[in-house]
């Protein structure tokens, strides 16, 4: 497949190289860049002419509109695959590889959306400094059918409905409504799944390929509103009335190992550009979980209740789970060089009686025998140790 990744930049000059670092290093080769300055009033433009010049696949487009492909990415695309890239994020390694896989191995899927982390303006540079800065990870609700039934469900107390990165199969005749700014900016990318998912399905990678900077001269930061989302709820439904749509839109194959998968959001595995051996342990998984932790991880080797000769071990905090059971776990000397143990529903853990947190007591527990990171976040808790 090719791979047709495009960016558009207003006012990134401070971010291309860093950016381009990430793109140029991928190990998968056939891809094209499609690069465009809309309108900037910095040094963007300079630099895309000098970053132009580093590689025959980038391709400076001229764009004759404002946001022109902030809206249709696909437009100057001849790949296979169509992957928007903000101007000021970076991509991990071996996302292209991945990207290409998952593709081709569900054929049905007509867009792809993962797992990125966001960071407070300053990304780490390599996987080292994953945790600096770090303000949190994109989680996907499992909940919706489609797109539009998450569009219509959104509230500030409820996991995203899409993620970073979101990328989708250059079909012919694709053309995204552009809505205009005024004073409730609609989003590009919700654009993008809503009207997609009227051509055909889509797939959730519950990985982390994207790293997302949070700052206020972001677009979504500028001008985006809900009211935006409005517009775009609107709209859908207009277009849908003729259209009879099959249900669920969306592929749901990774649906039941979540909890496995998000293990790994806040991991150095993200950043591994060669197989590692990766276990996961006191998840209560079948047979058939275990095959999709296998495709979900196919560039690892995947082992299931297997301490021995690991890189890295996730862990899961059940919600029966205590002290003294997790102390059992310990007692198999764990060795891995990155060990994680992961909770998805920390309320469960609190005792309303008594005040006292189970898992506050599980960590302190685990504090015992390694230095620890701790992060709780929506309801969610890593605490994690790195070699």
């Amino acid at each position: 497949m090719k791979l047709s990744i495009v960016t558009s930049y207003y006012n990134c000059a401070k971010y291309i190289e860093e950016q381009s670092q990430s793109i140029l290093s991928q190990t998968y080769q056939n891809w094209e860049w499609i690069i465009a300055d809309d309108f900037s009033s910095d040094e963007t433009l300079p630099k895309l002419i000098e970053l132009q010049k580093k590689d025959n696949r980038i391709r400076l487009i001229k764009l004759k509109t404002k946001k022109e492909i902030w809206w249709n990415p696909q437009l100057y695309a001849s790949g296979d695959i169509v992957c928007p890239i903000d101007g000021d994020d970076v991509i991990l390694p071996k996302t292209f590889e991945k990207i290409v896989y998952y593709f081709s191995k569900f054929p049905e899927a007509i867009l792809l959306h993962f797992n990125a982390n966001k960071y407070n303006e300053t990304l780490p540079q390599n996987e080292s400094e994953y945790l600096n800065k770090f303000i949190d990870n994109v989680y996907i609700s499992k909940d919706n059918n489609s797109f539009l039934e998450g569009f219509e469900k959104l509230n500030p107390n409820r996991t995203g409905i899409f993620g970073y990165l979101r990328i989708f199969r250059n079909l012919p005749n694709i053309k995204f409504k552009v809505h205009e700014d005024k004073d409730c900016c609609s989003s590009n990318d919700g654009q993008w799944l809503l009207t997609l998912e009227e051509k055909g399905r889509t797939l959730t990678i519950p990985r982390t390929v994207y790293l997302a900077r949070e700052h206020f001269d972001s677009e979504s930061f500028r001008n985006w509103n809900s009211r935006g989302e409005a517009k775009l709820i609107k709209d859908a439904k207009e277009r849908r009335e003729n259209i009879i749509l099959s249900h669920p839109r969306k592929i749901d194959y990774f649906d039941d190992i979540y909890e496995a998968a998000e293990a790994t959001y806040l991991s150095k595995l993200n950043w591994e550009n060669s197989k590692c051996r990766v276990g996961f342990l006191n998840f209560n998984y079948n047979s058939s979980q275990i095959d999709k932790l296998k495709t979900l991880f196919f560039d690892h080797e995947v082992y299931y209740e297997d301490i021995y000769s690991l890189h890295y071990i996730f862990i899961k905090i059940n919600s029966f789970d205590t002290p003294e059971s997790i102390s059992k776990i310990l007692d198999l000397k764990l060795s891995a060089r990155n060990i994680c143990f992961y909770c998805d529903n920390h309320h469960i853990h609190k005792n309303n009686r008594t005040g006292q947190d189970n898992l506050e007591k599980i960590k302190e527990k685990i504090s015992e025998k390694y230095p620890l990171y701790y992060l709780f976040q929506h309801n969610r808790a890593y605490i994690i140790y790195n070699r």
